[in-house]
């Protein structure tokens, strides 16, 4: 039986992916300090807490979701992350905290790199002090930055806009490094694309777009576009990028020497301009979409070249945003429905 452990799996990705992980024949074991934490999953640590009669006050275990255990603790401590891959003996390592957010870095960088590439060295610090087989790094498509070579390969020239893009370019080459070396045996950078899903983004100052369109026409608004709302945009569901983290947990990398980094994406390009279209028929509103002026940092074309995600992870997802959007317009309805 395999013993994972997963940074930052109380987040939106991290708390989907903790449901498939738990229905493997595994142990799964979280770090995380809770300060993204989806409000499902921390309602249900805090039941946790109160019936744990734990005497180590940040353990708890998670009942009713397999076996499953949770250490709040920050990755920044890196003594307590590494006694924690020890009292664990963890195989197999699934990397997603971080300090979200292109415009949150922008405006504080220090707190973005502290976490993003201080936290991620001391998680494989971790790693390696146990001889961990295999580690996952959740990147992101923000290390691209502005590119006119469409749709973007992982051989694209990284040239990133903002703090967040560069943590992640330097979290991606000391993974690469750590596996260089040979203090982890497979390692893959993992390069996300935009996310859409159920709890993603969606309580943060850092509101994703589907969410910021989504509060304003379920109220009755026009959506605001920032920019002239050209700006292409690779939706991917959380459930795909999920699927994708799973077989990246099965992927040897060292079979395959050269691949260090691989895009999880659609490959489907769609403006914002679009989306504010489609979410406008779908919402059933008669509007327009205001334009608010650009956003500093925002990068104007995000689509993945999905050749390595199909050849290496066997994943090619289908089109998956309008029947989400259809979705959540349903559950808007019914909500207001319901309160009515």
């Amino acid at each position: 039986m395999h013993n994972i452990l997963v940074t930052g799996a109380a987040g939106s990705i991290g708390h989907h992916l903790i449901k498939r992980l738990s229905q493997r024949d595994c142990k799964v074991i979280i770090i995380d300090n809770l300060s993204n934490a989806d409000s499902n999953f921390l309602n249900r640590v805090k039941a946790a807490l109160l019936t744990s009669h734990m005497s180590r006050s940040n353990f708890v275990r998670l009942n009713g979701i397999g076996n499953v255990s949770i250490y709040i603790e920050d990755i920044r401590n890196k003594e307590s992350i590494i006694d924690i891959f020890k009292k664990e003996d963890i195989d197999t390592c699934i990397h997603l905290a971080a300090k979200e957010g292109v415009q949150e870095s922008i405006r504080n960088p220090e707190d973005t790199i502290d976490v993003n590439i201080k936290g991620t060295f001391n998680v494989l610090e971790a790693c390696s002090s146990v001889s961990v087989e295999n580690f996952i790094f959740a990147s992101s498509s923000a290390v691209y930055g502005q590119s006119n070579n469409v749709p973007i390969s992982e051989e694209q020239q990284l040239n990133p806009m903002s703090p967040y893009g560069a943590g992640k370019i330097a979290g991606e080459a000391l993974v690469s490094s750590f596996k260089n070396t040979g203090k982890i045996q497979n390692a893959i950078s993992l390069r996300i694309f935009n996310v859409f899903g159920e709890g993603v983004r969606s309580r943060s100052k850092n509101k994703g777009v589907i969410t910021q369109f989504a509060e304003r026409l379920s109220a009755y608004m026009f959506p605001i576009i920032s920019g002239d709302g050209g700006q292409v945009r690779d939706f991917i569901s959380i459930n795909s990028v999920v699927e994708a983290i799973l077989s990246a947990v099965d992927f040897k990398g060292t079979a395959v020497p050269d691949v260090h980094a691989i895009n999880v994406g659609t490959g489907k390009a769609t403006t914002v301009l679009e989306l504010a279209a489609m979410m406008i028929r779908i919402f059933g509103q008669n509007c327009q979409p205001g334009i608010n002026k650009p956003i500093p940092g925002d990068i104007r074309y995000s689509c993945a070249n999905t050749d390595k995600m199909r050849s290496f992870l066997n994943l090619m997802p289908g089109d998956e945003l309008e029947p989400y959007l259809k979705s959540l317009a349903a559950k808007v309805y019914q909500e207001s429905k319901c309160s009515n």
